[in-house]
C-alpha cells in the first residue's frame, strides 16, 4: 500500500448547499494540481480538478465554478453530479470524476492525496 499525503482544506465547513471551492496542489503533476470541493445533499465530497473528456480544469484555470447542484466544465459545458461525481451531460457522460477520500481531525478537513498524484 502507497502512503498518502494530505493537502489541508481550510474552511470548507462554511461552504453553503451547491457551492464549491479551488485547491491548489503545489506538489501535483499535470493534470492534477488542483482540487475542487463541493457541498451537495449528500455532504462534502473532493474531486481532482480535471474534466474527463480533455485533462483541464473544470474551472478553466479560473480559481472558481458556478454553484448549483452540479459541477460544470467552463470549458466544454459536461455536467457532473456534485453528490457523486459522475458526468450526466457533455462530452463525456457517463464517466466520473476522480474522488478523494476527506477526513477530519482537529485542524479541519483534509483530501487524500497519493503521492505521485
Amino acid at each position: 500500500m502507497r502512503a498518502v499525503g494530505r493537502l489541508f482544506l481550510p474552511r470548507v465547513h462554511e461552504l453553503a448547499l451547491g457551492e464549491s471551492r479551488i485547491f491548489a496542489h503545489e506538489g501535483g503533476t499535470k493534470p492534477f494540481v488542483s482540487v475542487v470541493v463541493v457541498r451537495s445533499r449528500a455532504g462534502l465530497a473532493a474531486y481532482w480538478n480535471v474534466c474527463q473528456h480533455i485533462p483541464v480544469p473544470l474551472d478553466s484555470g479560473c480559481g472558481a465554478l458556478p454553484p448549483g447542484d452540479d459541477l460544470v466544465c467552463l470549458t466544454h459545458g459536461a455536467r457532473f453530479r456534485a453528490d457523486d461525481g459522475y458526468c450526466i451531460a457533455g462530452p463525456c457522460s457517463g464517466t466520473r470524476l476522480q474522488r478523494l477520500a476527506m477526513v477530519q481531525d482537529e485542524a479541519g478537513w483534509w483530501a487524500e492525496i497519493e503521492p505521485g498524484d
